[in-house]
């Protein structure tokens, strides 16, 4: 059997959805600032309806850009491995340059998988 290939993933939520970035492009993670703007904005996305309690200010790095963005908790840094990403449903056409990148299934949870250089461009 071959072995399982796997990246590591930061998750978390924005707005009502789970969400997740390669770890590599996480260029830091702290406290949340006022005044930052919102992921979930940046998404087109409502913001949480439980009020999220948990609040950090996520900064991607692409290239020489970046962008800081507030996301909401729980965050996680874990393995996502080839089983757990699924196939994109072939009615979803996604236009050169979107953020989502793909889905993966974790339990019952769907995780919508983020493109960090797409990501960065559509909120800058």
């Amino acid at each position: 059997m071959p072995p399982t290939r796997s990246v590591p993933i930061l998750r978390f939520r924005s707005g009502p959805v789970t969400c997740a970035v390669a770890a590599r492009g996480v260029a830091s993670l702290g406290a949340a600032v006022a005044g930052a703007r919102p992921l979930s904005d940046v998404l087109g996305l409502p913001a949480r309806a439980d009020g999220a309690a948990e609040r950090w200010l996520l900064r991607l790095a692409s290239g020489e850009r970046s962008l800081e963005v507030l996301i909401d908790g729980p965050v996680e840094i874990e393995e996502l491995s080839q089983q757990d990403v699924l196939e994109r449903p072939p009615a979803l056409v996604l236009a050169p340059g979107h953020p989502i990148l793909g889905f993966a299934r974790r339990g019952d949870e769907v995780i919508v998988l983020l493109n960090i250089p797409s990501l960065v461009e559509l909120g800058s």
